[in-house]
């Protein structure tokens, strides 16, 4: 038999077409496979999205800064952080005092001045209204109390009625300004404390930063997080680095091998014809690597996209580095497999040619 590529590839193919059965049990074996790679990256990455999406919600990635014996903050230095590529928002809060609302008599709640930054990190993805000199933002819980809803009025006791500009809900980030009434002013003056959101890969750095910052004199300031690490048990990228796919992916590969070299070992006497019609031993090897990536190549492109298909069914979100990386292990685990298959012509199948034409 020829060694020339065209033949080799005709062959292959005929091959496939008249071993239907055989094709189908490892096509099925090969996809399944696969499939469960793809599915196992694409699911863990998606845990670990979750995840660092609900930590994140929850004020993770949040600082707060003091002044350690309770002095002042510079209000517009803390609302300059807001402008670094590292911080997703940063605001100010003004000393809260106390306040009570003719609709509640004998109620208390509280008030403060706070900047728009501090409610963009305190209300993620809510709009923050452009709030007039007297208006009011309420928190959810004040709201619900007084049955307040963005324009309705709320009188302060001793003081003229006031407009509500807007009801916002801070219960994820901070639960204690869910019952306060606030008036956004500008980031001038003395603060009380400053609030400043990181992106999650310069939290640590960022935190460490933020003393300096503000520190003048022999008085630094105190940074702090906001959530502490050990409210969360769990430690995602670390579960993630050590998935067993990671390393284990060869496992897979090792299985599509056997597979077929169970198989090749059930067609010696088919490779034994080609031996006696000339084929030298190591073109039998050729022609196995051929029909491996005629079959393996196709299931490897349908495993893939039915696992990313099932995964978007499921309500998986994998951004597109996580897709990658299901698309890489799979790739491994399909190459490695094309890599070894032809070689159970030349360690499986030995002997004469006459030994392996007896079972014929």
């Amino acid at each position: 038999m020829s060694w020339r590529t065209g033949l080799l590839l005709r062959e292959a193919r005929l091959n496939l077409q008249t071993g239907a059965i055989r094709v189908a049990v490892a096509g099925s074996t090969i996809f399944a496979v696969l499939l469960s790679v793809a599915l196992l990256e694409l699911r863990d990455a998606d845990d670990l999205l979750r995840f660092q999406q609900a930590y994140s919600q929850a004020g993770g990635y949040v600082a707060v800064v003091r002044e350690p014996t309770g002095g002042a903050l510079d209000a517009a230095r803390c609302e300059a952080l807001g402008d670094l590529d590292a911080v997703v928002a940063a605001g100010s809060l003004g000393t809260p005092y106390l306040t009570a609302f003719t609709a509640a008599p004998g109620t208390i709640f509280r008030r403060a001045d706070v900047t728009r930054g501090a409610l963009e990190v305190w209300a993620p993805g809510q709009p923050v209204p452009v709030t007039p000199a007297m208006g009011l933002i309420a928190g959810a819980a004040l709201g619900k109390e007084l049955g307040l809803v963005a324009g309705s009025f709320v009188q302060p006791e001793g003081e003229a009625p006031l407009p509500v500009v807007a009801v916002v809900d801070t219960t994820d980030r901070n639960g204690q300004v869910a019952r306060w009434a606030m008036s956004v002013k500008p980031p001038f003056g003395e603060a009380s404390e400053c609030w400043v959101e990181f992106r999650r890969r310069t939290y640590d750095g960022g935190i460490a930063m933020l003393p300096a910052w503000f520190s003048e004199g022999d008085d630094p300031a105190v940074a702090n997080p906001y959530r502490r690490s050990d409210e969360f048990a769990r430690d995602p990228e670390a579960e993630f680095a050590g998935r067993p796919q990671r390393s284990g992916w060869p496992i897979a590969a090792a299985l599509i091998v056997a597979m077929n070299w169970l198989m090749t070992w059930f067609r010696r006497s088919e490779l034994g014809l080609y031996l006696a019609l000339g084929t030298p031993r190591i073109g039998t090897l050729f022609l196995l690597a051929a029909e491996s990536w005629l079959l393996v190549v196709p299931t490897a492109v349908a495993a893939l996209a039915y696992a990313l298909a099932l995964g978007h069914a499921l309500g998986w979100e994998p951004g597109l580095d996580e897709a990658m990386l299901a698309v890489r292990t799979t790739s491994a685990v399909a190459l490695l497999a094309l890599f070894l298959m032809p070689l159970a012509p030349l360690i499986l199948v030995r002997g004469t040619i006459a030994d392996l034409l007896k079972d014929r």
